[in-house]
């Protein structure tokens, strides 16, 4: 049976699109242990998955909020990246630091 490692999300590359093979892979392979009537252990893992992910869902909020500003573009020669902030008017000015 194929597991899925409980920190899939974040280990390995961060490709989104390698992230999406790596879980239908899983789901595929759970989907034939379930056709074969067998719950154990692939139906506590996907709880387990579950779980993960939402907590992932709902904690994305705090990840944003620890970056305020937006990156407009980096600037290799001075090795920085530059951003965007939002003034009262909600329009955005590049920062200047």
């Amino acid at each position: 049976m194929y597991t899925l490692p409980a920190n899939w999300l974040t280990e390995g590359l961060l490709d989104f699109e390698y992230k999406k093979y790596l879980l239908l892979a899983y789901l595929k392979a759970a989907k034939t242990e379930f056709g074969k009537q067998r719950l154990y252990p692939v139906f506590s893992d996907l709880i387990m998955h579950y779980r993960n992910l939402q907590q992932v869902k709902a904690h994305k909020q705090l990840v944003y909020e620890s970056f305020p500003e937006r990156i407009s573009r980096a600037d290799f020669e001075k090795l920085e990246l530059v951003g965007l902030r939002e003034n009262c008017a909600g329009r955005r000015n590049h920062a200047a630091d």
